[in-house]
């Protein structure tokens, strides 16, 4: 199974930035690319088991699974359980470790997926490059502000 990987350390301290990301079903308020995200049912946002609904901008459609949340160790895990590319046996994590010297916080998120062996490189890249690298430099430029 392909695992891809970005991190970036980011300015702002763990407890600011967790806050912000163990709220499941507000992506949108600091993705790039995502129009709309709400949790299905009108749950909570930060409740194992939440199923929320994404549309992206172009009008691609989502929904993934909340399938762990730590306030302890500052992780969540989530799996794609609809998408409008092939993918299986999605698990993404994201995780906030707050950095002891000159603060800020080191902030990892990765995923495992299947897919057919021809698109996994593409997919990888996809992921790596459209998500969450845009993603967490998003994230710190909303912080910042």
């Amino acid at each position: 199974m392909p695992r891809v990987f970005h991190s970036a350390i980011l300015k702002a301290p763990s407890d600011r930035i967790w806050q912000v990301l163990r709220d499941f079903g507000r992506l949108h308020r600091w993705l790039p690319g995502i129009a709309q995200c709400a949790v299905e049912g009108g749950g909570a946002g930060d409740r194992v088991g939440a199923v929320r609904h994404l549309v992206a901008r172009d009008g691609t459609e989502f929904r993934e699974q909340l399938v762990a949340l730590s306030d302890y160790d500052l992780t969540l895990a989530y799996s794609i359980l609809e998408a409008p590319f092939e993918i299986t046996d999605h698990l993404a994590e994201l995780r906030v470790i707050p950095v002891t010297e000159g603060g800020g916080s080191f902030v990892g998120w990765s995923a495992e997926f299947s897919c057919q062996p021809d698109r996994q490189e593409r997919t990888g890249q996809f992921m790596v490059n459209e998500v969450f690298r845009p993603g967490l430099a998003a994230l710190e430029r909303g912080l910042a502000a």
